[in-house]
């Protein structure tokens, strides 16, 4: 959506450097969460806090509807540009990102 990319740009360059690093270390650390959660169930209350700081972490760059999260979570599972990135910090992370999201969107959560 050019509006999203429109949105997410302007936000992006309004942040100054220490804000640009801080967003994205929150990031990094939100990834390294989620993987140290491997194994468990993608709807267990752990994963979905972290699934619920992903969310929040988003509305750094645009304001992300359940539709858009669901399609990143799809992303993130088939794309290779996206699943490449994931793999490298485990090879499941991709797949389980995903299922996480979906079950995320599916609880209702996505939509506060």
């Amino acid at each position: 959506d050019p509006k999203v990319v429109a949105e997410s740009s302007r936000r992006w360059q309004s942040y100054t450097a220490a804000d640009k690093a801080r967003i994205q270390r929150e990031g990094g650390q939100i990834y390294q969460d989620m993987a140290a959660l491997l194994g468990r169930d993608p709807a267990d209350a752990a994963v979905q806090a972290v699934v619920a700081r992903w969310h929040q972490h988003l509305r750094a760059f645009y304001e992300p509807t359940p539709n858009i999260l669901r399609g990143l979570g799809q992303a993130y599972a088939q794309e290779p540009q996206f699943s490449a990135f994931f793999a490298a910090l485990h090879p499941d992370l991709p797949a389980f990102l995903s299922q996480a999201i979906d079950a995320y969107v599916a609880s209702g959560a996505a939509a506060r």
